[in-house]
């Protein structure tokens, strides 16, 4: 299947990236940033020294790879979801059909999905980003819905009055308007 080979070397790349972090600057970005976050030096070290131990075990190498698996997936689930999630907003049809499919996809655990996944390509991290993908896509999809559906009626009637058509409406005001929605997802 050449989607599965290109999802192997995207994956195999952002796991390239991931691992030419040096070890002590990860741990020092973790620090700041939780730093930054929290406010609390003591999760800042505390992160910091769980990402050591995580170093000190051997388990570095495996802890890049899961990285790369969720950002990998991260992205995927942006690609996939942030569309749909646009689309859906515009139709209440599409809606009442996708509803019922993201409700199924949100109730069955992750696993379930790695079994025809794994029957399909075989062991390995392909079939982790599909399950997680499939995951990770109705949060997704529901708050970009939910973001561009709540936009105040206002603010989309003056966009209109300003002769704005659908497509700017989308861009320049629904999606900004939207955007605190859209990143809870």
């Amino acid at each position: 299947m050449a989607w599965a080979a290109g999802l192997r070397s995207f994956l195999l790349y952002i796991n390239k990236f991931v691992s030419h972090i040096p070890w002590w600057l990860l741990i020092a970005i973790v620090f700041v940033l939780t730093l930054k976050i929290c406010k609390k030096v003591t999760k800042a070290v505390l992160y910091s020294l769980m990402l050591f131990v995580i170093g000190a075990m051997g388990l570095w190498s495996y802890m890049n790879m899961t990285i790369a698996i969720v950002l990998t997936s991260v992205v995927l689930s942006l690609l996939i979801g942030f569309p749909i999630g646009v689309l859906i907003s515009a139709s209440k049809h599409a809606d009442s059909v996708v509803k019922p499919i993201l409700d199924m996809m949100q109730t069955m655990p992750a696993f379930v999905y790695l079994i025809p996944a794994v029957m399909l390509l075989g062991l390995g991290n392909v079939p982790a980003v599909i399950a997680t993908t499939i995951y990770a896509l109705p949060p997704i999809i529901r708050l970009t819905n939910h973001g561009i559906k709540q936009v105040d009626a206002e603010v989309v009637e003056a966009a209109e009055a300003f002769g704005s058509t659908k497509w700017q409406m989308l861009i320049k005001v629904q999606i900004p308007q939207a955007l605190p929605t859209i990143m809870a997802g």
